[in-house]
């Protein structure tokens, strides 16, 4: 499987169940491919894709191994013991307050095969709350196959990893090798098959919850997503409710109304103003996160290079222009401000070996001369024998790429694109361009994997976010264009003001606004609010 099938396999994935293995997990998912491949008998990579796209059955046992996390009985076991001698008993003297006490709900999110939902089941009845209150406890998990082990409730020894023999004595019959909950203990439990995404629009999960676990299930998912679905829990839990995370997740740098309480990972809520106030946050968060990796060249710093014309297939309106005299730069950068870190650790190690021609900056700022003046032939000769002295340096790669692009020579370009990410997968301006080129010839899959990977390694990349939802509207689908283009509109206007004058490449954040707008009003779809 080649860099390009790995993408659309990630794009998939993340489209079908929300999980973001950009970046991350890559043998994992993988791995995963290779053996459904070679238990299905199928022999390439894209053909495999297609047919988990139409046969149900495979698709499950896909899922199957990309959506299965580790999970263990009385996982990070001091938060049950928070749960069993504090929560419970406060939440239960809350509600006997009430003049016809509700239930207790608990809500797990991403159950997987059930041991965290069983385990707040057992927590419960240790806590002796059975004997005079209800609890309602659910789990769900978008694992179809999860469900079903978990509804089972039979499990192997591994997921016992710390559990005293006496709580497998009192809540499990051990029957060979296997542990089968007791019938007494399944009978608090209900489970249910539904995507996180969902959660405030599914049937099963009408009411709001007093405890909510969402533990080790965010690492899973980028962002932006998190941020939606932890906005999506608040709808789903009672004010002064408790949520649940794993010791190796945060609320850090998401603007929630969750306070932390005496026990780690397990937050307190107060509901604070309205959701719909907060996607300021997210977008200067974006933009925070993305700026600590790509440093941005502010108006008066005097940038040695400019963005580069790309493409011709997708040209401004007439009689727009691209602003001379605030020429920032993202993801095409000057030297000494490289595009991602790597770039930037490749250009020092560089910085000591000389070619003919000068030292690797002096023959990158002559090869941008040489390309903006359209001496390609020139400029391309000088690269090609920089890159004999300095084969990693990714910036003469994005040149060389930019020129066979300019040439027409698309085969070329995209060649050389997937060559700079294999130097450095986080190159967000050779996803772009190879976007673009897929763009250009229809590619409509290959091309919106290349620009969610581009937003991905830069958040803040307005650009490719308005080609998204360009892409999607030329491949058919209206409604998950223009929702692309309203997220890009809401993106630029909540970054800081320089954000509208500034350009990636060739576009300023006003131009790609009323590109936004105007392929709205074509649909005739509203605009963002």
């Amino acid at each position: 499987m080649n860099q390009q099938e790995f993408e659309l396999f990630c794009l998939y994935i993340r489209e079908v169940a929300g999980i973001d293995y950009f970046g991350k997990n890559e043998v994992t998912l993988k791995t995963a491919v290779k053996e459904r491949m070679r238990a299905t008998g199928v022999s390439a990579a894209i053909t495999y894709l297609n047919r988990i796209k139409t046969d149900k059955d495979e698709y499950r046992e896909f899922l199957d191994l990309v959506t299965t996390p580790e999970t263990y009985f009385f996982r990070d076991n001091e938060q049950f013991e928070f749960l069993k001698n504090n929560l419970l008993p406060q939440i239960r003297d809350s509600k006997l307050q009430l003049p016809s006490p509700p239930p207790i709900r608990i809500l797990s999110c991403g159950c997987s095969t059930g041991e965290e939902v069983y385990s707040i089941a057992m927590a419960v009845k240790e806590a002796m709350l059975i004997r005079d209150y209800h609890v309602d406890i659910v789990g769900f998990d978008i694992n179809e196959k999860n469900i079903e082990k978990a509804k089972m409730g039979v499990y192997p020894k591994y997921s016992f990893r710390g559990v005293s023999n006496e709580v497998i004595k009192r809540y499990f019959e051990v029957k060979g090798l296997k542990h089968h909950v007791l019938p007494e203990i399944k009978e608090m439990v209900t489970f249910y098959t539904l995507s996180i995404f969902k959660i405030n629009s599914s049937p099963f999960l009408s009411r709001a919850y007093d405890i909510i676990f969402f533990r080790n299930v965010s690492i899973y998912f980028e962002y932006a997503d998190v941020v939606t679905i932890i906005n999506n829990l608040e709808r789903k839990i009672v004010p002064g409710g408790y949520l649940f995370l794993g010791h190796t997740e945060s609320l850090m740098n998401i603007d929630t109304g969750f306070a932390k309480s005496p026990c780690r990972g397990v937050y307190k809520y107060s509901p604070g103003r309205p959701l719909s106030d907060r996607t300021h946050h997210l977008t200067h968060e974006l933009s925070r996160m993305s700026a600590s990796k790509l440093p941005m060249v502010r108006p008066g710093d005097n940038p040695v290079t400019r963005p580069i014309s790309f493409l011709p297939t997708r040209p401004l309106p007439p009689g727009w222009t691209i602003p001379g005299k605030v020429r920032q730069t993202s993801s095409w950068s000057a030297p000494g401000n490289g595009s991602s870190k790597t770039t930037t650790t490749a250009a020092v190690a560089n910085s000591g070996r000389r070619s003919p021609a000068g030292s690797p900056e002096e023959c990158y700022q002559k090869a941008v001369e040489l390309f903006e003046s359209k001496r390609f032939a020139e400029a391309e000769s000088m690269l090609k024998t920089s890159l004999t002295h300095c084969p990693k340096d990714t910036r003469f790669h994005l040149v060389l790429a930019r020129i066979y692009a300019d040439s027409n020579k698309l085969d070329e370009a995209a060649e050389r694109c997937r060559q700079i990410i294999g130097i450095d997968d986080l190159q967000a301006a050779a996803y772009f361009l190879l976007g673009l080129i897929n763009l250009s010839r229809n590619r409509w899959d290959e091309a919106l994997a290349n620009f969610r990977r581009t937003v991905y390694c830069q958040p803040e990349h307005f650009t490719a976010q308005y080609h998204l939802g360009l892409t999607l509207i030329e491949k058919g689908d209206l409604e998950s264009g223009c929702r692309e283009l309203k997220t890009t509109i809401k993106m630029i206007e909540a970054m800081e003001q320089d954000c509208l004058t500034r350009v990636i490449e060739d576009y300023s954040g006003e131009q790609v606004i009323r590109l936004c707008r105007d392929l709205l009003d074509k649909h005739h779809l509203p605009r963002p609010e």
